[in-house]
Parts: structure tokens; sequence; C-alpha cells
């Protein structure tokens, strides 16, 4: 009746061909999760700057505040030229003026001195970076950048917009779906998703007054265009270039069979996923095989969260949880045979009585317990507890 693994992220290291995220609990390598990813990602350290990290180096992101978080995600790239708009004055090297009938200013960045952010200044006017793509027909992009800072009041379709490539444009705000005409707020993501129905130039603008004349002062940073559905870390291209980042994989922990009681137990996450529907992902307690194990499951569907128990590879219980994948969520599952619960935030939401014989648990994995379907998101802690007492 004790709680016998604990992950919180705290210390890690890079270096060799993996790293290691380490774990509290128990106070063996066995808790340490290995970690892998083939190339620097950045993240948001404690101080709210922007850091990039070498190779292999697990994310410890603060991104959300106080608490950091574990950051795991997919392969992406920022099609964007010099994305950090080094060199020039007014403009950026490999940028072009949209319009110019403003000031642009090129300033510190409040994220840190890794990037640069520009102070975009008009009066009835309008004043633009722009780059343009060609478009592939099917795919989908998320054009993003952040505002820094602002002065008076301006609408999202004036400081970001697209023309060209054909879709929808999905505008979004720090990840939720808002108008085109919200109101911009200062220390926000602003993004547009779209899918192309067509092969043809896309010119995308960022700046003030990017579809008719403005008043106002904003300062812009992390200019990043992806061909996924939303938004990831800032990758910081080079002038001349494009810049890539591999995806976060291979993370699991060594041999718990000494700590984990196969026949009951508690496992309990506070995690959130990248995207609400995102891709099939999850974080499974198991015998290294899809046969044996218990975990959850971030399916490709929205708002479908799901918890799995399986025994000998037949389902005991897989039920849809049915909240949205990409809010901060404590999840308790309660395993043993007669007797499974799932709690959410504290409140009980499922109960079930199937019986099994004895599960096979001797590893912690960001996947589906093979090394597939890896967990693309955010993790505050990780526990498990030999007993169901302490549910």
């Amino acid at each position: 009746m004790a709680l016998k693994y604990l992950y919180v992220p705290s210390g890690y290291r890079g270096g060799g061909s993996s790293g290691t995220a380490y774990g509290v609990l128990p106070n063996t390598a066995a808790a340490d999760l290995a970690f892998v990813r083939g190339t620097s990602a950045t993240r948001i350290n404690a101080d709210g700057l922007i850091q990039s990290e070498i190779t292999n180096v697990p994310r410890l992101d603060y991104t959300d505040g106080t608490c950091p978080t574990l950051l795991t995600e997919p392969a992406s790239t920022n099609l964007l030229h010099n994305s950090g708009w080094e060199g020039g004055g007014a403009l950026p090297t490999d940028w072009s003026y949209g319009n110019s009938g403003g000031t642009s200013t090129p300033v510190i960045s409040t994220r840190g001195t890794i990037i640069k952010a520009y102070r975009f200044q008009t009066s009835s006017a309008r004043h633009s970076f722009n780059r343009n793509t060609t478009s592939v027909s099917g795919t989908t992009y998320t054009l993003s950048v952040y505002v820094e800072s602002i002065t008076g009041s301006s609408q999202f379709n004036s400081i970001l917009y697209r023309v060209g490539g054909g879709g929808t444009d999905i505008f979004k705000k720090d990840g939720v779906v808002v108008s085109s005409t919200e109101g911009v707020v200062a220390g926000s993501f602003y993004s547009i998703t779209f899918t192309s129905n067509a092969v043809q130039t896309i010119e995308f603008r960022v700046g003030l007054g990017v579809i008719g004349d403005v008043t106002g002062d904003v300062t812009i940073s992390q200019p990043q265009l992806e061909t996924l559905a939303y938004r990831t870390s800032f990758m910081i291209s080079a002038i001349g270039a494009i810049a890539t980042r591999s995806a976060d994989t291979g993370v699991i922990s060594g041999d718990l069979s000494s700590y984990i009681n196969s026949s009951e137990g508690v496992l309990e996450i506070k995690a959130k996923a990248l995207f609400n529907g995102g891709n099939d992902c999850r974080i499974t307690l198991s015998n290294g095989t899809n046969n044996n194990r218990v975990g959850l499951i971030w399916f490709s569907s929205p708002n479908n969260t799901s918890v799995i128990v399986q025994k000998d590879a037949t389902t005991v219980v897989n039920p849809n949880l049915n909240i949205d994948q990409t809010l901060m969520t404590t999840f308790k599952i309660k395993w043993k045979s007669g007797d499974i619960q799932v709690k959410v935030n504290g409140t009980v939401v499922f109960t079930d009585t199937s019986t099994f014989s004895e599960l096979i648990l001797d590893q912690l994995s960001f996947s589906k317990g093979t090394e597939t379907n890896f967990f693309q998101g955010n993790v505050q802690y990780i526990k498990v507890y030999d007993s169901v007492t302490d549910f």
C-alpha cells in the first residue's frame, strides 16, 4: 500500500545514443526514462526564455507556468527561412515587404537573445513581411506567430494572413479556435490552419495591417510554418534554410518488475496531448508487448481519450472518457480482477467488474508498449501504486 514509482520532470542528461529523464522512485536506474531525439529542439525554460537543447536531451518545458512538464513532440519542419529574423535592419534577410507604409524595427525579444522580434507601427497604413511557398494539394499547414507586446487594439486578421492555396482557414489563439476578428493580446500564440486544395503559390503575411490600413503598434516574433494541424515548439531556421526537428521517441523505463504489483495497483498520470484529435498516442505500463498492459490512449479523433486494460491480447476494458485531449488532466486507473475504476480529476467516471488473471507489467513507456504510437504532449507526473487502496 505504497507509492512504488514516481516520475516528476526534474533531472536529465543528454549525450550518446540516448538521453535520460531521471525518475524519483525507485531510487535506482530502473526509474529513469531513456529518451531519443535525433536533432536539437527548443523549450521554454524556467525564466520564460526560449532555450535550445541538443540531440537526445529531454525538454523540461515551462510554457504553461511554474511547474515543468516533460515535452514530447512529433517530427516537424519550419518551412520559413530565417525564422529568427536575423540580418538586415528594418527588413530581415530572406523576407520581403508586403507593404511598407509604416515602420518595422528589430528589438530584443522578451523570449531571450536567441531570436529577434520586430516592432510594427502604422498610422492608417499597412506594413508587413512576406514569405512565399508552393502548396501541396491535400496537405494541412499551420502558420503561427507569437505576440510579445501590443499598444492599443488590433484584430487577429490584421497581424497574420495568407493568400493562395485554397481551403478554409481555422484561426486559433493558443490552440483554441477563435474568430478572425479576435482582439490580439500580448503573450499569446496566433495560428492559422488550413488544408490546401490546390498546387499554387501561397503568400504568408506577418505584420500590421496585413489585409488593410490600420493604426497600431505590435511586437511579433517566432514566425513558423508547419505541415501539421497544430503549432509545435519553435524551430529556429538559419538564413537561407528551413529547420527540422526530429520526433521525441524511445521514452521507456528500465525493468520495474520488482516494484509493480501485476495483480493490482493504481496508475496515476497528469498530462495533456498536443492536439485534440491529433496522432494516436499512448502512455502504458506493459511487459513490452501489446498483450499485457494498463494505460491511456489519446486517439486520433477529438475528445476520444481512452483507458486500456488488456490481458493476453484480450481487451478487458477500453472506455472512452470523452474529454478534450489538450486539457491538463489527472487520470487514475485502478486495476484488479473484478475491480476496475477510473477517475478523472478526482471524480470516478468508470467502473467495471470484469475478471482477468494476473497481468505481467514490468515497464513504463510513452508508447503502445511496442515502441509505436509515441506519446506527443506534456506530462507533469506519473505515479504507480502497488494496491487498489491507493485509489
